[in-house]
């Protein structure tokens, strides 16, 4: 944070973190409809499904990240004390009482200006509501497992995508360019205020702002 940070140029380790997209894409997406189906009476039965499939996702992920995962952690990346954060987020999803744990209460397009305006000329306007975090459900047994599945796998998911986004802040611009393709895929693929998008994006701005942003340091 106290350093200079290069930006337009590209990332050691892009290729590797490039090949790893679709996976996340497919990740993603699935614990998107994993959430979906178990707010819907009578269809969450067919859960499983997608929790082997985000499995099998998070497992291409890991594979590719594992051979520079010396690399993240030198850059600062510490799984145990960035999972305690992440958590706090993504316990909201099905209780509402948890509401208040994620300390980011800004607007989605306050995030998006802060993360994207280094790399897009575009800005972000209009009447944007602030994220809502929180979802409450009717609970049985079984649903309530598949509930605390859906949390594990949205964690573990956030986790990859803030271990890539310390293996590529040896540049900005890279960094916000996989954050940015993250972004893209979900704005295609999730609906609108999706709770799962929603925490994505807060976990991305958390990571750069609390993490990576250049504080005293400056962008070349």
């Amino acid at each position: 944070k106290n350093g200079v940070y290069q930006i337009g140029g590209k990332s050691a380790q892009w290729e590797l973190v490039r090949t790893s997209l679709e996976n996340f894409d497919t990740g993603i997406r699935d614990v998107h409809n994993l959430v979906l189906i178990l707010q819907v009476q009578g269809s969450w039965a067919d859960g499983r499904e997608f929790t082997s499939r985000i499995e099998e996702a998070l497992k291409k992920v890991e594979e590719k990240l594992r051979c520079a995962r010396h690399v993240s952690e030198l850059n600062g990346f510490v799984r145990d004390a960035m999972e305690s954060n992440i958590e706090d987020l993504w316990k909201s999803l099905f209780d509402k009482e948890t509401e208040e744990a994620w300390p980011l209460k800004v607007t989605r397009e306050e995030i998006l200006s802060d993360l994207f305006q280094p790399i897009l000329s575009e800005s972000w306007h209009g009447e944007i509501p602030t994220i809502n975090y929180s979802y409450i459900l009717g609970k049985d047994f079984a649903k309530q497992d598949l509930e605390e599945e859906a949390v594990r796998l949205g964690v573990e998911v956030s986790l990859y995508v803030a271990e890539s986004m310390f293996l590529l802040c040896d540049d900005i611009h890279s960094m916000l360019r996989f954050c940015w393709n993250i972004w893209r895929d979900v704005k295609r693929d999730l609906k609108p205020g999706s709770p799962v998008g929603d925490r994505l994006l807060g976990v991305i701005h958390y990571v750069y702002t609390m993490h990576i942003k250049p504080k005293n340091g400056v962008y070349q």
